[in-house]
């Protein structure tokens, strides 16, 4: 902790951070974020408490979306212990962790939402009177096989941490992902970021390879840092749950499902899902079955969609996040028709 407390110190707390919370109020917690991190692992800095106090009473505000006004809430809880719990459950409300997604939307910018304000609400405690957690983990639970076809482990590493953070036991899709990420991980020595291109690096020299990897990779690098310190911290949460209930008792449509799905464009947890034993794939009949849902919205196939979404009460999935949005779809089409 010293050696690195010695790396981040400089750049922390430099004359040209101290500038920038000077010259612009209303981003001095922003800018003294570094700062306050240091500080709450027990390296203070007095001068910087000193400036950043003085500037907070001038009460300087900037507009924020819900997570982000979570954010600054969480940064004051660091610094002095001065989280006002008491505000938080006016933000939360109006934060993404109470509405919901368009999970087939192709912008990111939700999903990162609803994992922010989760690792800022749950941070140092777990539990709210305004956040309904059983419908976010449903919801973050289909996010999670869609972004896992999609291998964007970014996006997976930040949704694989919200049962962390909020207590709640690891259901066995949630485990499978988390498996396969860590497998990703020991194949390749690092968690690939979505944009991670390798033709850039063939037949370059080392250190031009790293610096590609490094600046490209460190994102992912710091969600599978934060998912580890989360699953650490939290452990007794690891027990699978799974509900017999969400078993399918059609064994002609998992039949069809495994032959069509097999056929369809390869991602890396096909090929984990692969390895597992028979009792294990039952299980996971509900990610397999939402995989090929989502994969036929985006390639526009909405007959078969529909033949989906009617097969999925033998499957005990009709209330899943996927087809209950996946039926939304088709009557917004009906519209259009």
């Amino acid at each position: 902790m010293d050696k690195l407390y010695k790396l981040l110190e400089p750049l922390a707390r430099s004359k040209t951070v101290l500038t920038n919370i000077c010259l612009k109020p209303a981003l001095a917690l922003d800018y003294a974020h570094a700062h306050i991190c240091l500080s709450y692992l027990g390296y203070s800095n007095s001068i910087f408490d000193k400036v950043l106090l003085d500037i907070l009473k001038e009460e300087k505000k900037t507009e924020r979306t819900p997570y982000r006004m979570l954010e600054q809430e969480w940064l004051l809880l660091l610094w002095k212990g001065s989280n006002n719990f008491e505000k938080n459950p006016f933000w939360e409300k109006y934060s993404s962790m109470n509405f919901e997604l368009d999970i087939f939307s192709e912008s990111s910018d939700g999903v990162y939402s609803l994992t922010h304000a989760i690792m800022y609400s749950f941070f140092a405690k777990d539990s709210s009177p305004v956040i309904d957690i059983n419908k976010i983990i449903m919801e973050i639970e289909s996010l999670l096989i869609i972004y896992m076809d999609k291998q964007d482990y970014d996006i997976v590493g930040e949704l694989l941490l919200a049962w962390a953070l909020t207590q709640k036991p690891y259901s066995p899709i949630a485990l499978f992902a988390l498996d396969c990420i860590i497998r990703i991980e020991k194949r390749v020595d690092f968690l690939p970021a979505p944009n991670l291109d390798m033709a850039m690096i063939e037949g370059k020299e080392l250190n031009e390879r790293r610096t590609y990897i490094y600046s490209i990779n460190y994102h992912t690098a710091f969600v599978m840092g934060l998912l580890l310190g989360g699953l650490i911290k939290s452990y007794e949460s690891y027990n699978p749950h799974f509900d017999p209930d969400k078993s399918c008792k059609n064994h002609d449509l998992k039949r069809i499902l495994h032959s069509e799905i097999v056929k369809e464009k390869q991602a890396h947890w096909m090929e984990f899902f692969g390895l597992l034993d028979n009792e294990n794939k039952e299980k996971l009949f509900p990610w397999g079955f939402q995989a090929f849902l989502f994969r036929k919205i985006r390639q526009h196939e909405y007959g078969l969609v529909k033949k989906l979404i009617d097969r999925s009460e033998d499957c005990g999935l009709s209330k899943t996040m996927m087809v209950k949005q996946a039926k939304e779809l088709l009557n917004r089409l009906a519209m259009i028709a």
